[in-house]
């Protein structure tokens, strides 16, 4: 005996059901700080501190940038209290190419998941579609098999 449509409608529905939380189960990995990304280099001993030399030399170029107009005049009313910021990461020897492929790994990892993803819709597709115009056993038999299913 065939399932009715209210039937179907359900089976689909709880087939939906547990395609989500399979679904969420499989998220996908959140981008580092970059200043997690910089403390990791560093203990891993892929990024490199910066020499005092280039230190001056970053401190040099954000004065003269900063806050005086070519002919030595400040640009606003008050003298600013702040001399400017540095961006640290900038200093950092080798910190571009490690956040490079700590972001790669990080979008490989990603493409991963989204290959889990369509596996698991393209499995809870084909069940519906046995439950819509194949037999109500082996309908409910993928059911169970799709439910005790992990993603490797």
């Amino acid at each position: 005996m065939s399932m009715t449509v209210p039937q179907k409608k359900y089976f689909c529905k709880r087939i939906d059901e547990v395609t989500a939380v399979k679904l969420s189960k499989v998220s996908d990995s959140e981008l580092p700080e970059k200043r997690k990304i910089a403390l990791n280099g560093l203990m891993n001993d892929k990024v490199k501190y910066p020499t005092m030399g280039e230190i001056r030399e970053a401190i040099d170029k954000q004065l003269r940038r900063n806050n005086y107009n070519g002919d030595g005049s400040s640009y606003g009313y008050y003298q600013s209290s702040n001399c400017g910021s540095l961006d640290i990461s900038s200093l950092l020897r080798g910190f571009k190419s490690y956040e490079r492929r700590m972001l790669d790994n990080n979008e490989l990892h990603n493409s991963e998941k989204n290959g889990k993803r369509n596996e698991i819709l393209a499995e809870a597709t084909r069940i519906k579609d046995v439950a819509m115009f194949g037999s109500e056993q082996e309908a409910h038999s993928m059911l169970g098999e799709f439910i005790k299913w992990q993603e490797k």
